[in-house]
């Protein structure tokens, strides 16, 4: 029988297409479980070894929601044995909770930071602000994604998180940023020093934190910036679902707080109080 840690090489083989990025999370992962459930046969990996693992992960002070990261991982390789027809089903396992967390920039906030940015930086920050994009989906934009008679960006699914292809119509101000990048590299829209942008960030990042003073911010941070802008100016659920590429209404439910201007006219009813008149 083949042991959890050889479906897990085996899933690695059989999905070339995943990007560079996840296929090193994902390696990360496989890396640390195979401690616990490694040489296990895959029909002897049930939710008693996963919940001891994922206990001895706790243990090490990983946050819960990297915890539940690593369970989906240990169920994507089972999937996989499934497929193979090893087992006939994954074990069930729920999810640790996790806080929601919430963190997004008001305009004055956005201009400290881009003021902060050394410029290579700013243009990428500008551009995210303006689409919504992913970090990783910035730093690997090439100008074979650009469509520029229709003024949008065309992402294919390798390079999507959701594996799906993502068409965006470009903003004025995001044409502005790729107008500005013209003729500075050939493949790539944002470089540094003539090469592609790792998709790690630098300490540059947290100097120009500190300069604006913002903290606990992420680059991730600026894709929901973008999202809760585009519901405070009143962008509906759907389309900004589609601009987002999520995949369920869900994901963009949690920015649906940020705007209140529809709840406006539920208040705005006579007052039934009589204040006291000032001494």
């Amino acid at each position: 029988m083949t042991t959890w840690g050889e479906a897990a090489d085996r899933w690695l083989e059989v999905n070339p297409q995943l990007s560079k990025a996840w296929r090193v999370k994902m390696a990360q992962y496989i890396g640390r479980l195979r401690r616990w459930i490694g040489d296990l046969p895959v029909d002897q990996v049930h939710a008693g070894q996963l919940q001891q693992a994922r206990a001895k992960l706790l243990a090490m002070d990983i946050k819960p929601v990297t915890v539940n990261h690593y369970m989906a991982c240990a169920l994507t390789v089972l999937r996989s044995a499934v497929d193979f027809g090893e087992i006939s089903r994954v074990p069930r396992i729920r999810k640790l909770r996790t806080e929601t967390r919430e963190r997004w920039l008001e305009p004055e906030e956005a201009q400290r930071l881009l003021a902060a940015l050394p410029d290579y930086m700013r243009q990428m920050a500008l551009f995210a602000l303006e689409t919504g994009l992913r970090r990783g989906n910035v730093c690997r934009l090439r100008w074979e994604h650009v469509n520029w008679s229709r003024s949008l960006v065309a992402l294919p699914s390798s390079l999507m998180k959701n594996r799906r292809p993502l068409w965006i119509p470009l903003s004025p101000g995001a044409l502005a940023v790729l107008q500005a990048q013209r003729g500075q590299h050939d493949e790539w829209v944002f470089t540094w020093r003539g090469a592609p942008l790792a998709v790690r960030l630098p300490r540059t990042w947290s100097r120009a934190l500190a300069t604006a003073g913002l903290q606990d911010l992420r680059w991730h941070d600026l894709r929901h910036t973008w999202a809760s802008w585009q519901t405070q100016d009143g962008v509906p659920d759907n389309a900004l679902q589609t601009l987002g590429g999520w995949e369920c209404p869900a994901m963009v439910k949690r920015y649906a707080h940020h705007s209140v201007e529809h709840l406006r006219p539920w208040v705005q009813r006579q007052r039934r109080l009589q204040l006291p008149m000032a001494a």
